[in-house]
């Protein structure tokens, strides 16, 4: 054999190796992280949970066409795209369909993913008048709070009804929106490093830590989740970096501008239901090991102030296993059902 075809197979094996290893790596266990619906496992890399505990959604988007008949028309986040809508439906035996946030590059840059200003159009454009929901629920998970809600609101944006129906036509949205990968990415390089960090923590018996800047994890007094790790918390980092946001004078303008919104519906003879879901971390924060860990006190502030809307001050915590998802930032079937009960439950009274 020349020394050509020695150097040859020198550099080619290995990166045959290489090439397969990734193939299958990627096939069998990085594409359920990488294109899975769980966040918090796709932002770690890390599998959390061998079981996908985030829900499948049956939602009703508006379209324009579909919303002339509609009871309760919803403006959220994320948590409108699970089975909260059909579970609210099922109680409250009304038509409930959902209205998307603006990504319309026509608009402010502060005013897209903001469900307020979507709502704000609808008003300002006359387009509301036209639909007459009788009930209008506004969401938004608690870390977005006082940026959506103060700091990014504009009571004056609108547009033609023309636009509006033109833009919901257009831009009907994903229910997953998952990026796209090749078998051979960093990807694998970031699943074993953040692995190892993981179990290197645990195993050091520490009681918090950070997988990556998006990610951390805490240890709780009690399992609370049924997934390889059932006393650690995994949650999103702006869960714990927004709460300096959550200020009294924040919380006040906050509840100033929904008092605000409600006022400008209820000339429309519309009623304002009000949910500001908490940030998992919030939700598993009295079971934290490490005392030291700053605690929310969004909630106690916000039961403080005067509303003229309906909402929900605070979110009861469950003694179930995954109320929360283990592997994601938004809640599980169990929690969805029981705070859809509880919002269908004011909602059939208020309505009397």
């Amino acid at each position: 054999m020349n020394k050509d075809k020695k150097y040859l197979i020198i550099i080619y094996i290995p990166l045959i190796v290489i090439f397969v290893f990734c193939y299958v790596f990627y096939t069998y266990i990085l594409k359920d992280i990488v294109l899975g619906n769980a966040d918090l496992t796709r932002l770690s890399y890390v599998r959390i949970s061998k079981n996908s505990f985030v829900p499948t959604s049956d939602l009703v988007t508006f379209s324009g066409e579909n919303v002339k008949s509609t009871d309760i028309l919803t403006f959220g986040d994320c948590f409108f795209r699970l089975n909260f809508q059909k579970y609210l439906s099922e109680y409250t035996n009304m038509k409930v369909t959902n209205v998307t946030n603006l990504k319309w590059s026509k608009y402010p840059i502060n005013t897209h993913n903001n469900p307020l200003n979507a709502l704000l159009i609808m008003i300002n454009s006359g387009f509301l008048d036209e639909i007459h929901p009788k009930i209008i629920i506004l969401e938004t998970i608690q870390h977005n709070a006082i940026y959506r809600f103060v700091n990014s609101v504009d009571f004056n944006i609108t547009d033609s009804q023309s636009n509006v129906l033109q833009f919901y036509r257009d831009t009907a949205e994903p229910q997953n929106i998952l990026p796209e990968y090749n078998y051979i990415n960093i990807g694998t390089l970031k699943y074993f490093n953040n692995k190892l960090k993981l179990l290197l923590n645990i195993k050091q018996n520490k009681k918090q830590f950070y997988i990556t800047d998006q990610v951390a994890v805490t240890e709780l007094d009690r399992k609370m989740f049924s997934s390889e790790y059932p006393n650690y918390l995994f949650y999103h980092v702006p869960d714990y970096r927004e709460m300096s946001n959550e200020t009294t004078k924040n919380i006040q303008e906050m509840n100033d501008t929904l008092n605000k919104l409600n006022s400008i519906l209820k000339k429309k003879n519309i009623k304002l239901f009000v949910m500001i879901i908490p940030n998992k971390y919030t939700y598993y924060q009295k079971y934290f090991i490490d005392s030291s860990m700053p605690k929310s006190n969004f909630y106690e502030i916000y039961k403080q102030q005067r509303k003229d809307y309906l909402t929900i001050e605070e979110f009861p915590t469950l003694s179930v296993l995954d109320a929360y998802a283990p592997d994601d930032t938004r809640w599980n079937f169990s929690y969805q059902k029981e705070i859809a009960k509880i919002v269908a439950n004011k909602l059939k009274r208020s309505v009397k």
